[in-house]
């Protein structure tokens, strides 16, 4: 049975964004209304806004600004960078927009994201937290997607499940549950992978198992094919092996493992049978729940608690970075008079020339920043948490320029003092 409640109050202070999804996102949402969530939604089932009351956002960034979290939907995002969601009359994409509008130690949280998103992410100095890849999760929802694709294909053939020879192409968390399903069902399935372990695992469960480069020699014997592994193995050169009547359905995360082109062209029957966890969205939506809370509880609700009573702090001078008039006069001066040493040469985000001397001193030229006084740039100092230092930098009203964000240093934070000295804490 999965655990649905926590703590009284424990999130009550939190406000969520959920983007995309199914039904299955719909009962986490009412999973996070009752824990006392501010909820917002976009590109969910027009059911929701029953739940919520209100209607649904205008837009990702409408959703997001302030939110405490964005949460996205197990399915993984498309190979251009879409958020799974059946229900939204278009496409959906998360901007960079969006992700700013965040508080500084946000959190997204989604089963997979895409490369592009994480990049974003990063850009904008934002943790993301991926549970596809969660086994307690992974296994509490297999039931549900075994049962859809068993459904798929009773709908999609005309010959029972009982005696039909089965591939079943992958033996992971999905694949064992399925496999396990196929065999209660007296359906005579092969099980073809890798791995010998997964292959012994099937032999074990009472299937026959099939080494991966043998798949060959039994598809032109197959009535049904589950593929679950995400690479191209039934391409067009293996689908043209099996038969016409042939079903094959791809349970894989994109970019899938069928040539479904290639099986259309050669008249087979292929379907990427994506979502199916939402066959079941109340006992799916309550095991992804789950896995949400503990995610929220531990990467946001324990950071900000943590900071609260053990408030992070500068813990010394990491370097200063001068504003010089001339670039190649302060080098001689600084390395050749004062014997420093050169660490490395570069530039700066805007473009600067910069040296950067083992001392702990940076030498650049330019103009001063917007409402600088100083003849240096900024004061970096090390900290302790820099994400929650810029929650608690916030908090207290302090301008944040930039980040948290990935630097050269770890994750650096910049911000400006009462008098408008640009300070970075990294760590």
């Amino acid at each position: 049975m999965v655990e649905l409640e926590g703590k009284p109050g424990e999130l009550s202070d939190l406000t969520v964004a959920v983007v995309g999804g199914d039904a299955r996102e719909l009962e986490i949402v009412r999973l996070l209304l009752r824990a006392g969530v501010a909820v917002r939604a976009y590109g969910l089932p027009p059911e929701v806004e029953g739940v919520l009351g209100a209607p649904q956002a205008d837009s990702v960034e409408a959703a997001t600004v302030g939110a405490d979290v964005l949460l996205g939907p197990v399915p993984p995002m498309g190979v251009d960078d879409s958020v799974y969601a059946p229900a939204a009359p278009h496409k959906i994409f998360i901007p960079k927009e969006a992700l700013r509008g965040l508080e500084p130690d946000g959190l997204v949280i989604l089963g997979k994201a895409s490369a592009g998103l994480k990049r974003l992410a990063d850009e904008v100095g934002l943790r993301l937290r991926e549970y596809e890849h969660d086994d307690e999760l992974m296994i509490l929802r297999a039931a549900a997607i075994a049962e859809g694709a068993v459904r798929v294909a009773i709908e999609h053939t005309a010959i029972t499940l009982h005696g039909a020879s089965v591939l079943l192409v992958g033996f992971g968390r999905i694949g064992t549950t399925l496999g396990r399903t196929l065999y209660d069902l007296r359906a005579r399935c092969r099980v073809a992978a890798r791995n010998p372990v997964q292959l012994a695992r099937a032999l074990d469960l009472g299937l026959e198992p099939v080494p991966l480069e043998r798949m060959d020699e039994v598809l032109p014997t197959t009535d049904i094919v589950f593929n679950t592994v995400p690479a191209r193995l039934l391409d067009g050169g293996r689908l043209k092996r099996l038969p016409a009547h042939a079903l094959v359905i791809d349970l894989a995360a994109p970019p899938g493992g069928v040539d479904l082109e290639e099986a259309a062209r050669l008249g087979l029957k292929a379907i990427w049978a994506r979502g199916l966890g939402s066959r079941a969205p109340i006992t799916v939506g309550r095991s992804q729940w789950k896995g949400v809370r503990r995610i929220i509880l531990e990467e946001l609700v324990a950071r900000r608690r943590d900071a609260a009573e053990a408030p992070p702090r500068a813990v010394g001078i990491s370097h200063i970075l001068l504003q010089i008039s001339d670039l190649a006069e302060a080098e001689a001066f600084y390395v050749g008079v004062l014997g420093m040493e050169v660490k490395e040469r570069g530039s700066l985000g805007d473009g600067r020339p910069l040296v950067v001397l083992r001392q702990g001193l940076g030498l650049t030229v330019g103009t001063l920043p917007a409402g600088g006084a100083r003849d240096f740039d900024h004061l970096a100092f090390k900290a302790t948490d820099v994400d929650a230092l810029a929650w608690r930098l916030r908090q207290a009203g302090a301008t944040i320029v930039d980040g948290p964000k990935a630097t050269g240093y770890g994750r650096s934070v910049y911000f400006l003092d009462p008098d408008g000295r640009r300070i970075e804490c990294h760590s």
